[in-house]
């Protein structure tokens, strides 16, 4: 699985560059300075995550809506400097796991089956990177490809209750789990220049979450962990140019 993942790391991220690269090699433009065209903008997006097996897969959902709200620069009519903070919004999950499943990672022992969790997590946090816009056609088209390299620096956030556990259902503890990573994203998609000033934006981003592991942050025995595997968010907004 590891090897599948920096093989697919290094595909998308060839594919990001790979068209402005070629284009770089030909055009002066993309090396001139001519700082202009600051903007800010919004995206709504659906982050899709899935999670190790029994760390995380059994317990939270793997999808969430989330906001990303960005601000950039041009730097010429190609290249650019883009910032932004991205979160998702927290969702519950209740599931019931009997002896022998893993509860992030924690076998269920025959003593507390069945064992009723009610689990969430959030993943927020900055990124910056450089963007690229290439047009479509070189006439009077609106359209230009849309590209984005850069890191993140996500936090993830989450809990796991346990509601009842055992043939009493008897109440169990809430455990909290964190971590904070900075790690790779990466973004492809299409900009459509509606007005002079308003543009919309439609991407797929791709996020090296699999380097989180959120762990317990107290110290009682048997910490769970949860263990994400890499996500890409879909995403629809707009943004205005200044």
């Amino acid at each position: 699985m590891e090897r599948k993942s920096w093989v697919s790391t290094f595909i998308f991220a060839s594919i990001a560059v790979s068209i402005p690269v070629q284009v770089m090699a030909l055009s002066p433009e993309w090396y001139s300075i001519n700082i202009h065209n600051p903007y800010v903008g919004f995206d709504v997006q659906e982050r899709r995550m899935a999670f190790k097996e029994g760390f995380g897969d059994n317990l939270l959902h793997r999808t969430s809506p989330q906001g990303n709200i960005y601000a950039g620069i041009l730097l010429n009519e190609h290249v650019g400097v883009e910032a932004g903070y991205e979160a998702t919004r927290t969702r519950s999950r209740t599931a019931t796991l009997v002896a022998g499943e893993l509860s992030g990672g924690v076998p269920i022992p025959v003593g507390m089956s069945p064992a009723t969790f009610r689990s969430n997590i959030k993943i927020q946090g900055p990124h910056l990177g450089l963007v690229a816009y290439l047009p479509i056609c070189e006439i009077c088209c609106p359209f230009e490809w849309y590209g984005y390299i850069g890191a993140a620096r996500f936090k993830a956030t989450a809990e796991r209750s346990t509601l009842a556990f055992g043939p009493a259902g008897t109440p169990g503890l809430t455990r909290k789990l964190s971590a904070r990573k900075t790690i790779v994203r990466a973004a492809l998609g299409i900009q459509y220049k509606w007005t002079e000033r308003v543009s919309l934006r439609g991407t797929v981003a791709w996020a090296g979450t699999r380097r989180i592991i959120i762990h317990a942050n107290d110290t009682l025995n048997n910490p769970p962990e949860f263990k994400p595997m890499v996500s890409v968010a879909y995403g629809l907004g707009a943004l205005w140019n200044f």
